[in-house]
């Protein structure tokens, strides 16, 4: 009996041994059919979704990390969270180091942990399909304004790249530290 590897794909749809490219083929259909289609599809069809999609698409920056680094280990969340939400949202570093740090801590901990460990998200956080960006920071008063409409077509923007640059047979260490990724046991 087959089984699905990702959305459009079967184990027998490919070799016993797959090839990196290959691999690369599995996983944008994984990540864009598993997640980032199904938050997109969950944002369209309610006003109200906006915590069920982050709830699928906040896994995003930490894994992306990993997966650039190479990185096989199950801990250093924090470190690779603030990592990939570092690189899907370079504007981040317009900021001073000071409110990029409280950025990046309030949103691993009062909505990464808080989705994740209690179910919501923690004090200071906006939702709203109003604001014109994917994520904000006022401060003070420490406050995070998040459009998970708009997170999710940011998100996809970024794993589009991140597939393009994976494509390119030159880019070495990066094709490298997918595969390491992609192949360790979870």
């Amino acid at each position: 009996m087959a089984i699905a590897i990702s959305p459009h794909y079967r184990d027998t749809d490919f070799p016993s041994t797959w090839s990196l490219d290959q691999k690369i083929q599995i996983f944008e259909d994984r990540i864009q059919g598993w997640q980032l289609d199904i938050a997109q599809l969950c944002g369209d069809s309610s006003p109200h979704a906006g915590f069920a999609v982050l709830s699928i698409v906040f896994s995003y920056f930490e894994m992306i990390a990993k997966f650039q680094d190479g990185y096989i280990k199950n801990d250093r969340s924090k470190t690779y969270f603030k990592k990939g939400l570092y690189n899907v949202f370079q504007n981040i570093s317009n900021t001073t180091p000071g409110m990029r740090e409280k950025l990046l801590n309030k949103l691993y901990e009062d909505v990464r942990c808080g989705l994740y460990h209690a179910g919501r998200t923690g004090p200071n956080i906006e939702l709203s399909g109003n604001f014109s960006f994917p994520i904000a920071f006022i401060s003070p008063p420490d406050k995070v304004q998040i459009n998970p409409h708009r997170l999710v077509p940011a998100l996809v923007q970024h794993f589009k790249s991140y597939i393009l640059q994976l494509r390119v047979v030159t880019n070495i260490d990066l094709r490298q530290n997918f595969e390491t990724r992609f192949d360790a046991p979870i």
